[in-house]
């Protein structure tokens, strides 16, 4: 016969027995409903991945592969029609004959056009994908950096998209910009087509007065920070046109 103290005990032990059963399948639950979470997010991860590297291919790298593809066929079957013009000569009989030194001279000649021209055909495509004009930015100083008879400046800045009017002006460390100015044969092509005169560094670099100006610049190459030091890879400058800060009213 169970007394009323057993009978209380008993009770007792089912109610924390009960309560220890129901948390451990509730946290049981958290963990469950946490693992399903994390495999969404990392599942939603890889389908924006892919879905972004997708896109990238089709609409930046095939466009530009096969443009550039079209334009090497193209080049090559004229370098191929020319070789055959020029390292083939006649004999006493009349027929052609392969000739190597006409050929070692071709190409002697032919070699560093064909590594320029690879080499404009590059950076015209960097240039189509990454070409910014008349993008206003406030840049603080050109420096000088020429050594070895390279002419290179090196500008500085700030990319600053909207200026609180009760603030004002003001540069964080998030903001800054660097520019390289250097002739290449992507700045002398636009010089050229733009101000009929091949390009000289000095002539942008002057533009920006010592302290802070607000500029339009127009601009190639990749813009990322972390190449920067890494790697000295900076977006280069083609023109600018500035006018100091204090000047504005």
């Amino acid at each position: 016969m169970e007394t009323d103290l057993q009978r209380q005990i008993r009770e007792l032990k089912e109610r924390v027995e009960s309560r220890t059963f129901n948390r451990n399948r509730d946290r049981s639950r958290t963990r469950m409903e946490q693992v399903e979470r994390d495999a969404g997010l990392f599942y939603k991860f890889w389908l924006q991945l892919v879905a972004t590297l997708f896109w990238t291919w089709q609409k930046i790298l095939n466009p530009v592969s096969n443009f550039l593809w079209k334009i090497a066929n193209i080049l090559f079957g004229w370098y191929k029609r020319l070789w055959s013009f020029s390292v083939y000569k006649r004999n006493e009989y009349g027929d052609l004959v392969f000739s190597k030194i006409r050929a070692a001279v071709f190409l002697l000649i032919t070699t560093p056009m064909l590594f320029t021209s690879g080499t404009v055909a590059i950076d015209g495509s960097i240039y189509a994908i990454t070409q910014r004009h008349d993008e206003e930015v406030y840049l603080f100083n050109a420096s000088d950096n020429s050594f070895n008879d390279k002419e290179e400046f090196s500008i500085t800045g700030c990319e600053i998209r909207d200026v609180d009017p009760s603030v004002g002006f003001q540069c964080n460390d998030t903001d800054t910009i660097y520019f390289r100015v250097s002739p290449s044969w992507i700045e002398h092509i636009y010089s050229i087509a733009k101000n009929h005169d091949i390009f000289y560094a000095e002539n942008v670099g002057a533009t920006v007065a010592p302290g802070w100006n607000i500029c339009k610049v127009s601009s190639w190459y990749v813009r990322f920070k972390i190449l920067y030091r890494n790697t000295g890879v900076y977006p280069k400058l083609l023109k600018a046109s500035c006018r100091p800060l204090t000047s504005m009213g």
